[in-house]
């Protein structure tokens, strides 16, 4: 969880607590503000590790005690986790995630995924013609070659997965970037790898990879009307695809 501002979450995270004395709630809801503001600035961004208790304590001027309340309120709201003996680190646990993730996927269908990524995507390729940058579009071209070159359906969903990311990078939209990321996620899940693999051959690697540079050349050309036309089709292409294996869902 990404909080835009650090002092409106504070406030509600210690408005709350019985248990700790006026002075204590006070310093620690100052820590607990301070370290959200560093988070947000990306001082610590997401999955990375904060300093020692001691080095933090050091750096923010409190006890660590009072370090600890402020770690404490952010561990239960979910910005912060932590596990002894390796350390502190900013957002939530891999295994929070992958437990959510499992739930999500259990209670998803194919024809959700799909759905959902060919509302979102076509918008997502249309920004990034607008919006990528000399970098991105290196990399966009990097996965589409590898994606030619692939020799196994295994390498080349890699790489497809690669691309799209990509193309979510390059539309700048920070939003957009996570709902397009956990789309993946539940796209490559394990049990919708299994179902879809049935139903995917090789040839597919050479036309996924032509749609993949209709829409590279789209973006590359900054033309937002033809990436976007170019990614529903690429999207539409994969629901007849594995068309198969939805009905079986119903």
């Amino acid at each position: 969880m990404m909080v835009a501002n650090a002092s409106v979450l504070c406030s509600i995270l210690f408005e709350k607590d019985p248990k700790r004395g006026g002075d204590m709630t006070k310093l620690s809801e100052s820590t607990a503000e301070t370290l959200v503001g560093w988070i947000t600035s990306a001082r610590y961004p997401i999955h990375s590790r904060l300093p020692t208790e001691r080095e933090l304590a050091k750096l923010l001027g409190v006890s660590r005690g009072t370090l600890r309340g402020a770690l404490e309120q952010l561990e239960a709201d979910g910005i912060i986790w932590r596990q002894v003996g390796i350390g502190t680190f900013v957002g939530s646990s891999q295994a929070s995630i992958d437990a959510s993730l499992n739930a999500l996927a259990m209670s998803t269908s194919l024809s959700e995924i799909l759905e959902a990524r060919l509302s979102f995507e076509p918008i997502v390729a249309r920004f990034a013609a607008v919006r990528a940058q000399q970098q991105e579009l290196l990399l966009l071209g990097k996965y589409l070659s590898n994606g030619y070159e692939s020799q196994n359906w295994g390498d080349w969903e890699k790489w497809d997965e690669l691309f799209h990311r990509a193309v979510a990078e390059a539309s700048g939209n920070g939003i957009l970037i996570k709902t397009i990321d956990q789309i993946i996620r539940l796209k490559t899940h394990k049990r919708w790898t299994v179902k879809t693999s049935q139903e995917l051959n090789p040839p597919l690697i050479q036309r996924y990879s032509q749609e993949h540079e209709q829409v590279y050349n789209a973006i590359k050309a900054g033309d937002p009307d033809l990436a976007e036309q170019a990614m529903r089709a690429h999207i539409k292409a994969l629901t007849l695809t594995i068309g198969p294996v939805i009905a079986l869902e119903h």
